[in-house]
């Protein structure tokens, strides 16, 4: 759910997490979709996180990023096109296959906003 910027807005999204084995740092380009009730944003990134913590069974990280916002507001002349700043941290919880994550975002564009996401990581690369 995004908070700040489009209050209560819904967010969906897709990530793919490239890592090098024995590494901290993880390449993360993603695709954000939020909708609120004015405004609609497809944003793709490319986010970089370094991992904090050394245990293999919860992983902290920080990370940032650049994007594009491509918003569509539901006025004539609305929609727009802009490049933002992404700054991340978060937390992952090892699973068997997959990993689960909890992560706080604000992104600095025109539009403006933060967001706490938790989701799903699946497959190698984790």
């Amino acid at each position: 759910m995004v908070v700040g910027g489009p209050v209560g807005a819904a967010e969906v999204g897709v990530h793919v997490d490239l890592a090098e084995t024995g590494t901290r740092l993880r390449f993360q380009p993603n695709l954000l979709y939020w909708r609120s009730a004015e405004l609609r944003d497809v944003n793709p990134n490319l986010d970089v996180a370094y991992r904090v913590g050394h245990s293999p069974s919860v992983s902290p990280y920080v990370g940032a990023g650049l994007g594009l916002n491509f918003v569509d507001e539901d006025r004539p002349g609305g929609n727009s096109t802009d490049a933002g700043m992404n700054l991340l941290g978060g937390v992952r919880f090892a699973g068997d296959g997959h990993d689960l994550f909890v992560e706080a975002r604000h992104t600095m564009s025109d539009v403006s906003r933060t967001a706490v996401t938790a989701g799903i990581t699946f497959g190698p690369g984790r």
